[in-house]
């Protein structure tokens, strides 16, 4: 009998641990985020936006076809893009005419369309690529940019456009940039 309710005790304190274990950990998952199926946090979901289009600049030593600062979205509306590949440019130098042809090669319907620009500085034989991504729990647009160097001590800056389908409405747009570890492999460093 002295065994009995000598483990009777233990039986009750280990039970009230689980108990009380059991009470915590439902009250942090209550308070986590969302998953899907696989429990990966809805946050973390982001869908491929398709690329219709893109044109880059090449690795350029000086200048560039910029519609807009390092610190403004990498959207550029359509008034932009038309002063950009017009005759009389905002900037009518030869060279600068030059420098934006390319931009003409685009195939961008602003009803159906947006359009992204982003730009990378580094050696020159700097490249990059891009992807987006559209995350619609927290409705946001990503332009994820990877700058690659291209092995010269040289500066030089990387332009990139991409078309996409139209932006959704009330959806930010960011811009990340990361680096690749390596340098580029010769034949991306190839006009």
């Amino acid at each position: 009998m002295e065994n009995a309710a000598v483990s009777c005790p233990c039986a009750l304190s280990s039970l009230l641990v689980l108990i009380i274990l059991a009470c915590c950990s439902h009250g942090a998952i209550a308070q986590s985020a969302p998953a899907d199926s696989q429990g990966t946090p809805v946050e973390a979901i982001e869908v491929a936006v398709p690329i219709i289009d893109k044109v880059d600049s090449g690795h350029i030593g000086s200048g560039y076809c910029g519609s807009h600062s390092d610190d403004a979205s990498p959207v550029v509306n359509e008034d932009v893009f038309r002063k950009l590949i017009a005759p009389d440019s905002r900037n009518s130098s030869r060279s600068a005419k030059d420098r934006c042809a390319f931009l003409k090669r685009l195939k961008v319907d602003f009803s159906k369309h947006s359009l992204l620009n982003y730009r990378v500085n580094g050696d020159c034989f700097i490249r990059a690529t891009a992807k987006v991504t559209r995350n619609e729990i927290v409705k946001k647009y990503t332009l994820w940019i990877t700058r690659i160097y291209g092995g010269c001590r040289a500066a030089g800056t990387f332009e990139g456009w991409l078309v996409v389908d139209k932006l959704l409405p009330d959806y930010d747009v960011e811009a990340v940039v990361s680096e690749r570890d390596e340098w580029a492999p010769r034949e991306l460093l190839k006009p």
